[in-house]
């Protein structure tokens, strides 16, 4: 893929999925195709959980 991820953004997504897998697996590719760009830090996930839940009806 090409993504460098912050080492803050990799505890980030591991702290907001406690560790799941499947969820962290997730939650990280919905921030990845958020950005603009290929770099990812801790303020990411943030977003990208915030649009995943306008997705979910």
């Amino acid at each position: 893929m090409g993504i460098t991820i912050d080492a803050g953004a990799l505890d980030a997504l591991f702290e907001a999925t406690g560790g799941h897998a499947f969820l962290y697996r997730h939650l990280a590719s919905a921030v990845v195709n958020e950005l603009p760009g290929r770099h990812v830090s801790p303020g990411d996930q943030e977003a990208a959980g915030a649009a995943d839940d306008q997705h979910v009806a």
